[in-house]
């Protein structure tokens, strides 16, 4: 894949330099980077122990009760026609997906997944991270996995589903450490996602992003066709690499600029 004609190797290399220097601002999405110092400050977020409190914060709270308030305008984000004008049937080569860089430094990020009707961002996981997602125009199926300790040979893994559901404006999702820490996303329509991630991934760190299918033998029933799992159900996940036409550009941010004081 590739962000500006640079290749890329999916999410996980998506990061870019931030700028030094402290800025006080009144935007939506200031405040919003604003109680994030706050909440970094108060807390050692590349910690679990630690981040889990930061989770159970009134910080926390005040974070996504200001993400609650978001609205494309505040990002920069014209609506697109949401209509199914014909055809509406999938394309025969998948449209890329655009993710416009907010900030980044070494326990948060910021940023917008832009999907086109019917991109696709497959299973993947978070490991020991969690983020605050709001869904600023259109709709997407998400479907989402808990992890059940311990891991298996070759990476594999035991899930249990967590949620599986249409989401439109106005929602605000929360995947934790250990709670629906495994999801895909498919737009339904075109649709943006703002993003926090607490704390971003890095390797070094072992936080290192992989990506899914979820067994075959467990995707069919007795007749071989396909069927969402209950929550009861164990399933497992395997690791596998993205196809090729799985596309994420870098996109431009259009928003009130954001200077990170590179925490």
């Amino acid at each position: 894949r590739r962000v500006h004609g640079e290749q890329i190797s999916c999410k996980k290399d998506l990061v870019w330099p931030v700028h030094c220097s402290a800025i006080r601002m009144t935007s939506t999405i200031h405040k919003i980077y604003e109680t994030l110092r706050r909440l970094s400050k108060s807390f050692d977020l590349n910690q679990m122990h630690s981040l889990s409190q930061a989770l159970a914060s009134q910080e926390f709270i005040n974070l996504t009760t200001l993400v609650d308030s978001l609205v494309p305008q505040d990002l920069g984000l014209v609506i697109p026609d949401l209509s199914c004008s014909s055809p509406c049937d999938p394309p025969s080569v998948a449209l890329p997906i655009t993710f416009q860089y907010m900030c980044e430094n070494s326990v948060f990020s910021m940023g917008i997944f832009v999907l086109p009707r019917y991109g696709l961002i497959p299973l993947h996981n978070h490991p020991g991270m969690a983020v605050v997602s709001r869904i600023l125009y259109g709709t997407a199926y998400i479907k989402s996995y808990d992890i059940i300790p311990p891991a298996l040979p070759d990476g594999n893994v035991s899930a249990r589903l967590n949620d599986h559901t249409v989401v439109s404006v106005p929602t605000t999702r929360i995947l934790y450490p250990w709670q629906g820490n495994i999801h895909s996303i498919l737009a339904e329509t075109p649709c943006a996602m703002f993003d926090i991630v607490l704390p971003p991934y890095n390797v070094q760190l072992g936080r290192d992003v992989t990506y899914f299918i979820e067994d075959v033998d467990d995707e069919e029933d007795d007749n071989g066709s396909d069927h969402v799992h209950s929550e009861q159900e164990v399933v497992t996940l395997v690791p596998y690499e993205p196809a090729e036409d799985l596309v994420i550009l870098r996109g431009e941010y259009m928003g009130p600029v954001i200077v990170d004081d590179c925490i």
